[in-house]
């Protein structure tokens, strides 16, 4: 058992949630030291309200 809550706890540091993922982007709105998110990257989601990519590691515009 404890072996799955590691598992799972590695798994949500590596890989950070939707909303997560979406709020890092915007923060990272004009910082130019991160690329703009685009549908090249596979790990990048489409926000279709704002009708923009979010990912990791770029910023949404």
């Amino acid at each position: 058992m404890t072996i799955d809550v590691a598992r799972e706890k590695r798994d949500a540091r590596d890989h950070p949630s939707d909303a997560r993922m979406k709020a890092l982007s915007i923060e990272r709105n004009g910082d130019t030291r991160f690329p703009v998110c685009s549908a090249a990257d596979m790990d990048n989601n489409l926000d279709t309200v704002n009708n923009a990519w979010y990912g990791p590691n770029c910023r949404q515009r």
